[in-house]
């Protein structure tokens, strides 16, 4: 199943929450098997590096 995930902020690095809550739904849709793909806002209020950003590829 392919995922689309829209997210108001980043969700990595997990640090409040919100960003909690979005990693870790998108951890068990990965786990159960789902492609997800994830959109996110990066504004200037929670900005993160590109550098932070993780990139998880499991499965084929």
């Amino acid at each position: 199943m392919k995922i689309l995930q829209l997210c108001l902020r980043v969700p990595y690095p997990p640090r409040d929450g919100a960003t909690i809550a979005m990693y870790n739904l998108s951890e068990s849709l990965i786990t159960a098997g789902a492609s997800v793909k994830a959109l996110a806002f990066n504004t200037k209020k929670s900005f993160v590096p590109e550098k932070k950003l993780m990139r998880v590829t499991k499965g084929g």
